[in-house]
């Protein structure tokens, strides 16, 4: 952002006075009039009661302050609690946190109001342009262009003068409140930051004020005793300035040091006031620690906010076949975009570009789940290597429900059964093998996709897994005799399942019947293939898959 700024350097110190507001206010004044008391206390002149006087109101301005910021959020911290605010002030009070926004706005020049939204639509448009074309490029791409859609949060009250605060409140595309406008496709103003008063910060200053006055105090109170004492010995009172730094010390605490103490009124009064701001002190640490959290969890809502930017969710696409890998293709192709291939250890990955906001990638291993490139061993290579937050395995299978099911209907797993895994005794078969559970939250992703799935029906149900290219009526009687309840079976589905469950990377399998596991013929196997691989990629389109699971 102030890479494109310009007005020379009276603008750039006003901005920078604008950025800093809460800062200034809390540190200049009691730094000046505590340099100031310092000044006169230790110069030629001895002003010891203009010094007294500046460096009390030092710490009543200080005290002021702090106590008005912590009745304030107290007050706030109330109202939210007993449900209170006006959904105004929750706007005013959020927004600014969740999206762009300008907290001041100003136009010196009336015949320049007109125009003024316009220009800030435009200046925020390239802001948010040259971010995006940043991390493009961080990530080795190119971002041409790419539209704005950001909104931006205006506080009237930073309208400057009635003229801009109706100019702006005309250019917002849903009606402006009082207080807020929110304007479309918008503007270049402060980047969404914290708050000094609002993120702890002022702890800090408080505790180095404290030590700042402490130090100026003590050059006061050693005059005081020495005159308040006269002629008789200041045993036990803070006649130095060592003794007055550590009287002072412990008057934070509410106490006096073991045998010191003061003897003029004047450090006594100027004991208890430091007393108060120490007790002071406790307020504002608690709430500098909730502050603190409140704007650590702003900016993770803003970090996931803008993730979609910065990064993307990647989504890794398995198939067995060569049909299979044109179908996904040929679904996520778009018009002028070449495919592009990563070269990966013993693997080349296709790239189907960004769907939505997702990454999304697609490989073809062998046909079963064992074997150095079948499903189990290419899954788990692929897994380490791309880091995809989903995996779908996807493609043609068998259908075990021919009076239910049509050929090319899609198949959703809800579990996959590992088959091959069997106990045998005294010829009887008893198959021993997981039965994993698939994704939660792409089981969710497929049952809303196929609420406006125009393609064939879509079913949901355990699927069988072999390693075996089943082919035999006696052997498809066998499996829905001991699984009346599965729809239907595949090769890969035990191999993905074993790599991504290790991994802990969510998965599933979405596949479309191209046979009944007897008597196969390749008919609907392109058809079924083009019917699966749309599904999916409207189910990543949909933007389901814009979010890594959490």
């Amino acid at each position: 952002m102030d890479r494109a700024r310009g007005g020379g350097v009276l603008i750039s110190t006003l901005r920078l006075i604008d950025r800093r507001w809460e800062l200034l206010m809390l540190a200049v004044p009691p730094g000046c009039m505590s340099l100031a008391a310092l000044t006169l206390a230790l110069s030629p002149l001895r002003a010891y009661p203009a010094a007294i006087s500046l460096g009390v109101l030092a710490m009543v301005y200080v005290t002021t302050v702090m106590a008005g910021v912590v009745l304030r959020q107290g007050f706030s911290l109330v109202r939210s609690f007993l449900g209170r605010q006006s959904a105004e002030e929750n706007a005013v009070g959020n927004l600014p946190f969740e999206h762009w926004w300008m907290p001041l706005c100003h136009q010196a020049r009336p015949a320049r109001v007109d125009g003024f939204p316009q220009q800030i639509r435009l200046r925020l448009s390239r802001l948010i342009r040259r971010e995006v074309e940043d991390a493009a490029a961080l990530r080795g791409g190119r971002a041409d262009r790419a539209p704005v859609t950001e909104v931006l949060v205006c506080l009237l009250d930073g309208a400057t003068s009635a003229e801009v605060r109706e100019a702006i409140a005309r250019s917002t595309e849903v009606p402006a409140s009082e207080r807020i406008a929110l304007i479309a496709s918008s503007p270049t103003p402060e980047k969404p930051r914290r708050r000094f008063t609002e993120s702890g910060g002022f702890l800090l200053v408080y505790v180095a004020g404290m030590v700042a006055v402490v130090l100026a105090e003590a050059a006061l109170v050693p005059g005081w005793e020495r005159a308040a004492c006269g002629a008789v010995a200041c045993a036990g009172r803070p006649d130095d300035y060592m003794s007055a730094v550590r009287w002072l010390l412990q008057r934070l605490l509410l106490s006096d040091p073991e045998g010191l103490s003061p003897q003029s009124y004047q450090a006594w009064t100027l004991g208890w006031l430091t007393s108060l701001v120490g007790l002071l002190l406790v307020p504002v640490t608690a709430l500098s620690i909730r502050q603190l959290v409140t704007a650590q969890r702003r900016e993770k809502l803003e970090r996931d906010r803008r993730h979609g930017v910065t990064s993307h969710t990647r989504v890794l696409i398995m198939v067995a076949t060569r049909r299979e890998v044109t179908a996904v293709i040929a679904a996520a192709a778009k018009d002028g975009e070449e495919l592009q291939d990563w070269h990966m250890e013993h693997h080349t990955v296709h790239k189907l570009g960004i769907l939505s906001s997702a990454e999304v990638y697609v490989h073809r291993c062998e046909q079963g789940a064992l074997g150095p490139s079948a499903a189990m061993l290419t899954a788990q290579s692929l897994i380490e290597q791309i880091r995809p937050a989903y995996v779908i395995l996807t493609g043609i299978a068998y259908g075990l429900k021919k009076g239910e099911q049509s050929p090319c209907d899609i198949m959703v797993a809800t579990q996959v059964r590992i088959m091959d895994q069997k106990r045998v005794r005294d010829g009887e078969e008893f198959v021993t093998g997981d039965r994993g559970a698939t994704s939660v939250t792409l089981r969710s992703r497929a049952d809303a996709t196929a609420t406006s799935w125009t393609g064939p029906p879509v079913h949901f149900g355990p699927m069988l897994a072999m390693n075996t290219l089943v082919n035999d009526e006696e052997l498809i009687a066998h499996l829905q005799r001991t699984n009346p309840d599965a729809i239907g079976g595949d090769m890969e589905a035990g191999g993905v399942y074993a790599a991504a469950t290790k991994a802990g990377v969510d998965w599933i399998a979405i596949k479309a019947i191209c046979d009944w596991g007897m008597k196969k013929t390749d008919k609907y196997q392109k058809d079924a293939a083009k019917s699966s691989a749309e599904f999916v990629i409207r189910m990543i389109s949909r933007g389901g898959l814009d979010e890594p699971p959490r």
